[in-house]
């Protein structure tokens, strides 16, 4: 060891995870923080759990296979949420959407989230 350097010993349970003090509190870091307000938490009837519930739906149309999907489908859920709220689209919007993921789930499809993603981009205009 080098002579001027000295080793500072830790405690045994540094490299453990801390417990989050109230378990029934949603986990932090799911929604960014840009997408959830200080005073809209999760309850019924905001907008993010409107949100939330839409991104459930399309999860469980198409099982997403990894972390880019399951990114792709809450930005999606996010997109139709605020087209839904600017009034540029109506209330079915959403259903529509589920309807484009149930056409791209079919037996046949190898990768039915890139489908998906296709069909909205065609038909919708969804942006990148």
């Amino acid at each position: 060891m080098d002579a001027g350097r000295t080793k500072t010993l830790e405690p045994a349970d540094a490299n453990k995870k801390k417990a989050r003090a109230n378990p029934d509190e949603p986990r932090r870091g799911f929604f960014k923080e840009k997408d959830m307000s200080e005073f809209e938490k999760i309850r019924p009837g905001s907008p993010i759990a409107n949100t939330r519930l839409n991104y459930e739906v399309l999860c469980s149309v198409i099982r997403p296979r990894n972390q880019a999907d399951r990114t792709c489908f809450w930005k999606v859920s996010l997109w139709a949420d605020k087209k839904i709220r600017t009034r540029e689209r109506d209330t079915k919007f959403f259903d529509l959407i589920i309807d484009y993921a149930r056409e791209a789930a079919g037996p046949d499809a190898r990768n039915p989230a890139a489908v998906f993603m296709s069909i909205l981009k065609k038909e919708l205009n969804y942006p990148n």
